[in-house]
């Protein structure tokens, strides 16, 4: 499924879905904050060393997506899936943000 998903972003997705063994519902919680790739994340306020993400439940997803389990966790992800979330950042930097909505006086 990996090598045939036709955006980074899927690319990602299916692999972090498959190496780490999180429930989509737990997927569809995280937040950019939850995932720390870095060997060491010290400077983000975070002891756990090497790449992981936090697996929180939260009641407050724009998405209304909530993971069952009401303890928190953290999940050791690998150095393949740090290298698809790059590419998918990549991937995602290259298309240009939508222009704001706010109404100029």
């Amino acid at each position: 499924m990996i090598a045939i998903a036709p955006r980074a972003r899927d690319r990602f997705l299916i692999a972090l879905l498959a190496c780490t063994g999180l429930r989509i519902g737990e997927r569809l919680g995280l937040h950019r904050g939850d995932m720390h790739l870095l060997a060491s994340s010290r400077a983000a306020g975070c002891g756990i060393e090497g790449p992981h993400v936090h697996v929180r439940r939260r009641t407050d997803n724009p998405n209304r997506a909530l993971a069952k389990s009401r303890f928190s966790r953290n999940v050791p992800v690998t150095a393949d899936l740090v290298a698809l979330y790059t590419d998918y950042q990549y991937e995602r930097d290259r298309w240009p943000r939508p222009r704001s909505r706010r109404w100029s006086s």
